[in-house]
């Protein structure tokens, strides 16, 4: 395995230097995320999936920002051994022209960071992937047959700036057949260069989705899967699943209008390019968390996040993707906390 200089030891292991840097990447990221969200020529990350995975309420805008911080802990592995602190920030953003027209054009953004705080540790320390996405329908025969269309591109690397070999792709084309005014068939082929697996292949998808069961919005198939359960009127479960591995399950009940109970679990699969590697290598990391936390509502577009978690299974590994990879370090298991804060309007 090509060996890489490691960037945390160039310094002494300063987290105020790290907060300094997040922030400065942070406020680039933040000004791309605003321009993308407002723009109309924006082009979203897995951008087929953006296409099929429904709105569940009538707004056109949506924006969701999180950081998670756990506690210190510690590394072991090929790639080095040692105490290490892990930071991440997630951001992801969409809007729509009518919420009535399911043509309407629509733009996305997403940005996800991992940040390793360490000096022990044979590899880069910051990880981040933007990219942001476009697409629009036409109807083929009106009432009956719908066809879509997206395109974006990304870039996932330790410095996404500088770093050639990080730029991805992103393109789908989705066939919708409308079965009634409650379910649609959809037929895809969709693309992903940064895939966790098969990250050079287009991949076929089939998705139908539905309302016709009361109380349910289901959408199952492959690439994504999502099912949201009303059994009663302040209850919702909330289950989804991506290719390859990605899985969210959430519950939430509010206690009153403004504040709502939460507890969920996701298992996330990310990958980078490492500038300086071969661009057949990807640094992957792996990750499952539970949650319990509260949503508050101070204003009728804003929701507040504060949660508390414990994240475990979390693996560092080398390699194209999930089908041949070797292991690079494991980090402990962790307890965590995490802000964060959703505007939609």
């Amino acid at each position: 395995m090509k060996q890489t200089e490691p960037q945390g030891a160039k310094t002494p292991r300063a987290l105020k230097r790290k907060i300094r840097g997040l922030v400065s990447t942070s406020w680039r990221l933040g000004v791309l995320a605003l321009f993308v969200t407002i723009a109309p020529t924006s082009l979203a990350q897995n951008a087929g999936t953006q296409l099929i995975r429904p709105w569940l309420d009538d707004k056109p805008f949506e924006f969701s920002t999180s950081i998670t911080f756990q506690g210190e802990g510690s590394a072991s592995g090929p790639a080095g051994s040692g105490d290490v602190q892990v930071f991440q920030y997630r951001g992801h953003g969409r809007w729509r022209l009518n919420t009535t027209d399911p043509n309407s054009p629509r733009a996305a953004l997403s940005f996800d960071s991992v940040d390793l705080v360490t000096d022990d540790i044979g590899l880069a320390d910051d990880f981040f992937d933007v990219s942001v996405a476009g697409g629009f329908g036409i109807d083929l025969v009106e009432d009956e047959w719908r066809l879509a269309l997206a395109g974006g591109f990304g870039s996932a690397s330790n410095d996404v700036f500088n770093d050639p070999d990080g730029v991805y792709g992103i393109g789908a084309v989705v066939l919708t057949w409308i079965l009634d005014l409650e379910s649609t068939l959809s037929f895809s082929i969709t693309y992903d260069g940064n895939r966790a697996i098969w990250p050079d292949l287009p991949l076929p998808g089939i998705t139908y989705q539905t309302r016709k069961i009361k109380d349910v919005v289901l959408t199952i198939g492959l690439p994504i899967a999502n099912v949201r359960w009303t059994p009663i009127e302040n209850l919702r479960i909330d289950l989804s699943y991506i290719i390859p591995d990605n899985v969210y399950f959430n519950i939430e009940y509010d206690l009153i209008e403004q504040v709502t109970l939460y507890s969920k679990f996701d298992q996330v699969t990310e990958t980078y390019h490492l500038e300086g590697d071969s661009d057949r290598r990807r640094i992957i990391f792996s990750q499952r968390r539970i949650e319990l936390g509260v949503k508050g509502r101070p204003l009728p577009h804003i929701e507040i996040i504060g949660g508390v978690g414990y994240a475990f299974s979390q693996t560092f590994e080398r390699g194209w993707d999930l089908r041949n990879t070797s292991e690079l370090f494991d980090i402990s298991d962790e307890p965590y906390g995490r802000l964060g804060v959703t505007i939609r309007f």
